[in-house]
């Protein structure tokens, strides 16, 4: 091996190195936005998820309403 390569490996160990600290310097750093950004995932899930069921509820309520006056629900 040649004292270039052997240069270039080093400088490439130590850029790895680098660039694995700063990684966990912006994780350490940006935690709290991950955390913010999968409880706001999780709240807008449960919320689909509720407002499904009471849209769900809502429509076979107003078709039995809809029945019993004798009207037409369109599609």
């Amino acid at each position: 091996m040649t004292n270039l390569q052997t240069k270039q490996r080093e400088s490439v160990c130590a850029t790895s190195a680098t660039l694995e600290k700063h990684n966990r310097i912006l994780y350490v750093k940006h935690w709290h936005r991950l955390v913010l950004l999968f409880w706001q995932e999780g709240i807008f899930i449960i919320a689909t998820v509720l407002q499904n069921r009471f849209w769900k509820t809502n429509i076979s309520k107003r078709i039995e309403r809809n029945d019993i006056q004798g009207g037409v629900l369109l599609k």
